[in-house]
């Protein structure tokens, strides 16, 4: 008896590719607009074959909901199910040497998502123009895969933003959402226009599908300052409150060999994915808690990087870990390695 055929929907699948010039070997997850396990593979194999792979093997190929039920793994497979349509077919996740050394510690999961920007909008009103990319979107506003609804919060390095604006504009009668920085007292003001701010950027109700509710600064923010990578997102259900003072405690950091306090700019994000994926598993609780820490690639401007605990933990969890002091200590020119003392 023939497969039977279904509705087309996203199907996710683990593969195993071999690179066509060099031999290297990758796994990745990876979701195609099917509707059978045969659409899936005959799919699969001519994006490969473009992007310059062969496919090596294809193992747990299910719709999205069977995979997501079966494995639970929301925040890998959500994004890249809501990728793929009738107009992008396949959508890969980040790939992974297959016998490479430097996966991710099983205590922290990392999602590497790709996106098509939105076509020239130049000869399109301006009002009637996208103001994100809608994969982006999904990614940074949208609902988990079991429907929750997360508030987003971008941490901005001011001195980065600065770069791009020409002049300090973090105020009150210049942006219109919520805004707060990360220091407090003198600190706060005397170095006003370099601190990190956190910045509530939930989307408004209504305005996931009423562009006229969209926020200015997010529209210029996309427009302007998302290639520039100025900061860095936070998803959480927690208020901006208590997220603010979360993070308020990773501001500053120890000089191991002078034994003086210096600021850590980690909300820039040519520093994050280093300092993420170098804490051991308590660290990371520690850092992250429940939250999902997302940033935009350093090489690549439709490109992200998630990050989230493996295994979140409640905050009397976190509480009772021992507790530690961030520690720097320089190892190249212009490199330093931040990590938590015990």
């Amino acid at each position: 008896m023939g497969e039977i055929m279904t509705e087309h929907e996203a199907w996710v699948g683990q593969c195993h590719l071999q690179n066509i010039d060099d031999n290297s070997e990758c796994r990745c997850l990876v979701a195609i607009w099917a509707n059978s396990a045969e659409t899936f593979h005959t799919n699969l194999t001519a994006q490969a074959e473009i992007q310059g792979w062969k496919v090596l093997w294809v193992e747990d190929v299910l719709s999205a909901s069977q995979y997501l039920n079966r494995h639970a793994t929301p925040l890998e497979i959500a994004p890249l199910a809501r990728a793929v349509h009738p107009g992008h077919l396949v959508e890969f996740g980040r790939k992974t040497e297959a016998s490479s050394p430097t996966e991710p510690a099983e205590h922290l999961m990392v999602a590497q998502h790709s996106f098509y920007p939105p076509p020239d909008q130049s000869d399109i009103p301006s009002w009637e123009r996208k103001w994100i990319a809608p994969a982006l979107k999904d990614l940074l506003f949208g609902p988990t895969a079991d429907g929750e609804t997360l508030n987003t919060y971008f941490i901005v390095d001011s001195a980065l933003r600065k770069n791009v604006t020409g002049l300090f504009d973090l105020d009150d009668d210049v942006l219109d959402i919520p805004f707060q920085s990360l220091f407090n007292g003198e600190a706060a003001k005397d170095l006003r226009e370099n601190a990190p701010y956190i910045i509530d950027m939930t989307l408004p109700d209504g305005a996931w599908d009423d562009r006229d509710r969209v926020p200015a600064f997010h529209i210029d923010f996309f427009a302007r300052h998302w290639r520039e990578k100025t900061g860095i997102f936070v998803r959480s259900r927690d208020d901006m409150r208590t997220v603010r003072t979360h993070f308020r405690k990773f501001t500053r950091v120890a000089m191991e060999e002078e034994g003086r306090w210096v600021y850590f700019r980690f909300a820039d994000p040519r520093i994050i994915s280093t300092f993420v994926e170098a804490l051991d598993e308590d660290d990371l609780h520690k850092f992250l808690g429940t939250s999902t820490l997302i940033t935009p690639a350093i090489d690549n401007d439709s490109e992200i990087l998630e990050y989230r605990a493996a295994f979140p933990v409640g905050d009397n969890q976190r509480q009772a870990l021992p507790e530690r002091q961030f520690v720097s200590q320089p190892v190249t020119a212009g490199c330093t390695t931040i990590f938590m003392q015990r």
